[in-house]
């Protein structure tokens, strides 16, 4: 492998990535983990509160009963005088709608003013509540089986009944209240945190029939048709009209939340009751007739607030409705989470396969906020709800798959220059083969050092390998460089040369070091007494080692394709020279005065050292000061 380049990504990991990728968005498209879902329902929450805020639109209105409602009509029949006395108001307002977020399911002393007063509003729609079960539920009257079959819708196109929501019966209105009116259902759909994200805009109230949501009569209402203009397509979602207000796979709509309590234009009952609200402000306009007081407990929570009243939740739907625009979870949606899944996840691949590990975190860090930065326009320019778990799970197993390819690349890398190392550490000492493999050109080259150079061969190598086969003296020699590179690290020395039956050693590389000297005598101490078993016979085998200390220059020399560590100067001449003042002494050891005085010892009284002599030595017009290893005797200093 070249050093120079990565691990490529091959289609495998590409491929891997995108199966991954459309699983995830697949998966997550059919809701099939309830904790995946729990997690995107509060990434959608946060994408409603980092999108623009958007204004609901002005054809919705809330009349509330609020507490200073409450206040005003303690009890029920009090109440329900002052509810008649609003609707009055509203009335005479021409509102394009009325619709009564009440349940009107007990009977008081002013229920006659009221309904006389509701059957003189044209457009009418009463709040029923679908019951899960039908226990303690009264049969209808026959004044409330007209209003339920005046109010469900058709079916155009059905998928089974299972998939969409049902009840086993209705709460309805009094029969003298239902007469006139149009029903619809106010069941708001809590998730497991309770907030209330989404609404069934049809709920099954019995074989065949499906009973509309109240927005959803507001709103068809308003436009003058009432339910005849609704149609169920169970498929896609509910038409209104020639309108499709689509839903997801349960017929649901998501939600689209302006805001906060209040945020919606809302004007107290009594105030309303007692003329003291502008009949522009509701002319022309849907107005939700409800709870808003606390001690009415019909609150929610949503993605913007946490104590939303039901009936503003209802207008939001109406509102949602009424300018088409819905939080959309679609089909198309589904496709585009898919792809924006399949881009993230490619993105982080290519991102976390990056060599450099802090670039590839910068870049996988720019991939995920570009993601979220798609996610967020997407929801704030067109209401799209891409699934952020699907996207988010499909970028990190992108990024995790591209992180093995790196970390594949690097243990390939390092496996490679492991053996670049070993391979050069066969040839030159592993003390320098890290500086020689890392560094174009050494710190060490040209460098004019001191050093301690020590020559060591064989006395005797001729005769001692006169009747050895050719490979027994290529085993022997083996042997022979193995003691000498043993002896070299032990005391930090390194092997510059072997020379057939010998070797030089230079102590201070790739560092000079203050001892040494010192440690290049050591080391000619432990050559001058080899371990048996190095000679193919088994015999005794005589080294002979000199040693000098002086000014050398370390170079790598040679042409541009090959060169060579090269120790040049007069302390390596004089070194190799006094190997002749050792066999002409008989000496095992031999070193100079120079070597002693930089090994910190004294020539006059070093233990161990005797003068041989100041011999001019071949080839130098200056004679040195030459001294041998002896034995330390009992009464030598």
């Amino acid at each position: 492998m070249s050093r120079g380049r990565g691990q490529a990504l091959g289609p495998v990991s590409v491929l891997l990535t995108a199966v991954l990728a459309l699983g995830f968005a697949g998966w997550r498209v059919a809701e099939l983990d309830p904790r995946t879902g729990a997690a995107e329902a509060r990434l959608l929450d946060l994408r409603f509160r980092l999108a623009p805020a958007r204004a609901p639109p002005a054809g919705v209105a809330i009349v509330a009963l609020d507490e200073a409602a409450v206040a005003a009509a303690p009890g029920l029949a009090a109440r329900r005088q002052l509810l008649a006395r609003a609707l009055e108001r509203i009335g005479d307002a021409a509102p394009a709608a009325v619709a009564l977020d009440l349940l009107l399911v007990e009977e008081s002393a002013a229920d006659a003013r009221l309904a006389t007063v509701m059957a003189r509003i044209p457009r009418l729609a009463l709040a029923a509540a679908a019951l899960e079960e039908a226990t303690d539920v009264p049969v209808p009257a026959p004044e409330q089986e007209a209003a339920i079959a005046r109010s469900v819708i058709p079916v155009v196109r059905a998928r089974p009944q299972s998939a969409l929501p049902s009840a086993e019966a209705a709460l309805l209105p009094l029969p003298r209240f239902a007469s006139p009116a149009t029903l619809g259902h106010v069941n708001i759909v809590r998730d497991a945190d309770r907030v209330a994200r989404m609404l069934p805009l049809a709920v099954g109230v019995g074989e065949g029939r499906w009973l509309p949501a109240l927005p959803l009569v507001a709103v068809a209402l308003a436009q003058g048709a009432g339910a005849a203009a609704l149609a169920l397509d169970a498929d896609r979602g509910v038409l209104l009209g020639g309108r499709l207000v689509p839903t997801d796979r349960a017929g649901r709509i998501v939600l689209d939340h302006y805001g906060a309590e209040g945020t919606i234009d809302t004007v107290g009952l009594a105030e309303v009751a007692a003329g003291e609200v502008p009949a522009a402000r509701l002319a022309g306009r849907i107005v939700f007739v409800g709870s808003t007081a606390a001690s009415m407990r019909d609150t929610f929570a949503t993605p913007l607030g946490p104590d939303v009243p039901g009936v503003e939740v209802l207008a939001t739907a109406a509102a949602n409705i009424l300018e088409g625009r819905t939080v959309r979870r679609d089909a198309e949606a589904a496709l585009l989470t898919a792809a924006l899944a399949l881009v993230a996840g490619i993105a982080a691949l290519g991102a976390g396969a990056l060599r450099d590990r802090r670039l590839s975190a910068a870049a996988l860090l720019a991939v995920a906020a570009l993601t979220g930065a798609v996610l967020l326009a997407g929801f704030g320019a067109w209401r799209l709800w891409l699934d952020a778990v699907a996207i988010l799970l499909s970028l990190a197993a992108g990024g995790a798959i591209g992180g093995f390819f790196r970390f594949r690349s690097e243990r390939a890398l390092s496996d490679a220059l492991s053996q670049e190392r070993r391979n050069l550490a066969r040839y030159v000492s592993p003390a320098l083969a890290d500086v020689l493999a890392s560094a174009r050109s050494p710190d060490f080259d040209r460098r004019r050092q001191d050093a301690a150079v020590l020559f060591v061969d064989v006395a005797g190598y001729t005769a001692l390998v006169e009747s050895l086969d050719p490979v027994e003296v290529a085993g022997f020699l083996s042997r022979l460089h193995g003691f000498f590179e043993e002896a070299a690290e032990r005391h930090g020395g390194v092997v510059v040369d072997f020379l057939g039956d010998g070797a030089m050693l230079v102590f201070g590389l790739p560092q000079p070091a203050p001892d040494d000297a010192a440690r290049a005598l050591a080391t000619a101490g432990t050559l001058a007494a080899p371990p048996e078993g190095l000679t193919p016979g088994g015999g005794p085998l005589a080294l002979r080692v000199s040693v000098h200390f002086g000014p050398i220059a370390v170079a790598v020399l040679g042409g541009r394709r090959h060169g060579q560590l090269s120790i040049t100067g007069d302390t390596v001449n004089l070194a190799s020279r006094l190997q002749e003042s050792a066999k002409a002494a008989g000496a095992a050891v031999v070193t100079t005065r120079e070597t002693l005085v930089a090994a910190r010892l004294d020539p006059e009284t070093a233990p161990g050292w005797a003068f041989v002599g100041a011999d001019p030595t071949r080839g130098r017009r200056q004679p040195v000061q030459i001294y041998r290893a002896a034995p330390v005797t009992a009464d030598a200093g």
